[in-house]
């Protein structure tokens, strides 16, 4: 999978779709948006709502990762 992400992520710098960098790097950051969140539910540090009750504010968080610079 991460492969796959950095292949997604350097295809869309090469486009013009997401703003230059290391593709390594931004999809890293991105995959990590969404691992963290499910590590910390699994834990039991996110209450009793359910994943995909967080997936707006996921989607966001990984969007920013994907245009910041």
């Amino acid at each position: 999978p991460v492969t796959m992400v950095e292949g997604l992520v350097k295809r869309a710098m090469m486009e013009a779709q997401l703003p230059p960098g290391d593709p390594r790097v931004i999809a890293a950051m991105a995959i990590g948006v969404i691992t963290q969140t499910a590590q910390n539910k699994a834990y039991g540090r996110l209450g009793d709502d359910a994943l995909s009750a967080h997936a707006p504010l996921m989607t966001a968080a990984v969007q920013a990762v994907l245009s910041a610079r």
